[in-house]
């Protein structure tokens, strides 16, 4: 059982492992007994380390709920890719394609099952956090995207009816391919979907089909290219993102 007296004091390295042990116990609690259900004490124990560790790190249950959502997420409050990517010479084609670089590619190998199961919990409880965090950090990001299409279709490169639908069908076609990884584990279909360059064909099929669809009628289909180094920079945030999305491994004991 562990103890609520104060721990001793340890070093920087150790109370990061600390920290970083403590949000994973977490996200593995909250999967398991969803936000109310979910116990502190429960999670010390998962995490092997003292109680008060949590209140030191996190304040509350509140807090460090909200901070497994935005490891989950892959949330940077600081991010801002447009920023980065603003000063290259690029028109609303390659913007795009851009855009859908960064979602295929950021979402690549699958999405945590403790994700799916969290959300699940969330709004069975009825709780107001998943919400929270779409208006705050998602919705924008949502607008930029449409924000791009609306710039092609008023230059006459894209057409479409409805720029918002068309944004939310390129984001959804990317989630529902990668959360359907497990789903089809296991089953002849697996390697034709996932394996080796399927990674690859998913991107091209989804850019393709894209820019079929915005096509306007009576032209010809181009399909842009990203302009030199820039694959290499949008890269580079992703590994960033997944580095901050990494749970250290925790014993199978409670």
């Amino acid at each position: 059982m562990v103890s609520n007296t104060p721990a001793k004091p340890i070093g920087e390295s150790e109370k990061l492992l600390s920290r970083e042990r403590i949000l994973s116990a977490a996200k593995r609690e909250f999967a398991e007994r969803g936000y109310q259900g979910s116990r502190l004490g429960s999670v010390a124990r998962k995490a092997g380390v003292n109680q008060a560790l949590i209140h030191y790190y996190f304040d509350s249950k509140e807090r460090l709920y909200q901070e497994v959502l935005l490891r989950l997420f892959g949330v940077n409050e600081t991010e801002n890719l447009q920023d980065r990517f603003s000063p290259l010479p690029m028109g609303p084609a390659e913007k795009l394609l851009a855009a859908i670089y960064f979602i295929v590619h950021l979402h690549h190998g699958g999405i945590d099952p403790d994700f799916n199961r969290i959300i699940a919990r969330e709004i069975s409880e009825g709780r107001g956090n998943i919400r929270s965090l779409v208006a705050t950090y998602f919705i924008p990001r949502i607008e930029v995207m449409e924000a791009i299409v609306r710039d092609g279709v008023r230059e006459g490169i894209f057409e479409t009816r409805n720029t918002l639908l068309t944004v939310l069908t390129i984001i959804n076609q990317v989630l529902s391919y990668e959360s359907g990884r497990d789903n089809y584990r296991e089953t002849p279909l697996f390697s034709r979907l996932y394996d080796g360059a399927a990674h690859g064909e998913f991107f091209d099929f989804v850019v393709e089909n894209v820019f079929k669809a915005l096509r306007p009628a009576g032209k010809k289909l181009k399909i842009p290219v990203l302009p030199d180094g820039l694959a290499a920079m949008i890269d580079a945030v992703i590994a960033e993102t997944k580095r901050r999305q990494k749970w250290v491994e925790l014993n199978d004991e409670e």
